[in-house]
């Protein structure tokens, strides 16, 4: 004949003789139950002993501020209709074609695609939603296509060309988050332009007009108009006006016009017909 005594939380003692030990230990664990009756729902839904201590950590991190059936629904939301199955090389190519789409120039759509490419070979046929944050940041310092370590510079432009694809995906719902959010952008100590004079920049041209004629112009108009050099390669002699050149190649896709200070036109050699500059001709 054996004896049990069970202490209860919040309750007072009981004491009762039993048969068998298994009689005894049936009685405890139905007399704990009256007064925990969430742990016995919890072995009712065969929670495993990792679940529960994982529902105490997460109550743990939450300290009161919400419960955890509001971090379920808050996650549930964020990752509702996410397809994360979308590969690297799929998302990527829609990228490309939603650019050129928009109308961005040509050569910024080459390059936006070759520089994610280069940066996240080997991964074409992952899921972009599983990408880590450890592998962005291995990425950011791999060595480029001739072998050498990337500057600062070439990690920041890295780093911001996948930005522009996670965002792209983000907003297509292809991920839930930025892998790249957690990793830490290369600091690049700010550097003081450097400004030519005007005796540097009278040098310069009537050193090309000398040497290399076919430079003069793309120098002048780079140095008065402030063209970028995408936009100077498409340039035709039939864009100049009296006093603008109508840029129509442009980063964003949209005209503008430029106007012909005194100093462009004194530089500018006679008006021509076909593209001011040809990398290939020249």
């Amino acid at each position: 004949w054996l004896t049990g005594k069970f202490l209860g939380r919040g309750a007072g003692s009981e004491r009762r003789g039993f048969a068998t030990q298994d009689a005894a230990i049936a009685w405890i664990e139905e007399r704990w139950a009256e007064i925990t009756p969430l742990l016995a729902e919890a072995k009712a839904a065969e929670l495993t002993t990792p679940q529960i201590a994982d529902a105490r950590a997460a109550i743990a991190k939450l300290a009161g501020r919400a419960t955890l059936t509001d971090a379920a629904f808050f996650w549930a939301q964020k990752h509702a209709g996410i397809e994360e199955t979308k590969s690297v090389e799929d998302a990527i190519n829609a990228l490309h074609a939603d650019r050129v789409a928009a109308g961005l120039s040509p050569r910024h759509c080459r390059q936006l695609k070759a520089i994610l490419k280069r940066f996240l070979g080997g991964f074409e046929a992952r899921p972009l939603s599983s990408i880590t944050p450890e592998e962005i940041a291995a990425a950011l310092d791999a060595k480029d296509a001739k072998g050498k370590t990337p500057s600062l510079s070439q990690r920041a432009k890295r780093l911001r060309h996948f930005n522009i694809l996670a965002q792209f995906a983000q907003d297509r719902r292809w991920i839930s988050h930025n892998p790249a959010a957690a990793v830490s952008a290369p600091r690049i100590a700010a550097q003081r332009p450097a400004i030519l004079t005007p005796r540097e920049c009278k040098r310069l041209l009537s050193t090309a007009k000398r040497i290399f004629p076919a430079m003069l112009a793309p120098l002048a108009i780079k140095l008065f108009a402030g063209l970028r050099n995408e936009e100077l390669f498409f340039l035709r002699w039939e864009d100049f006006r009296e006093k603008t050149i109508r840029v129509s190649k442009t980063k964003t896709g949209r005209a503008r016009s430029v106007t012909i200070e005194p100093a462009l036109s004194a530089w500018l050699p006679r008006k021509q017909s076909g593209l001011v500059f040809s990398v290939k001709e020249n």
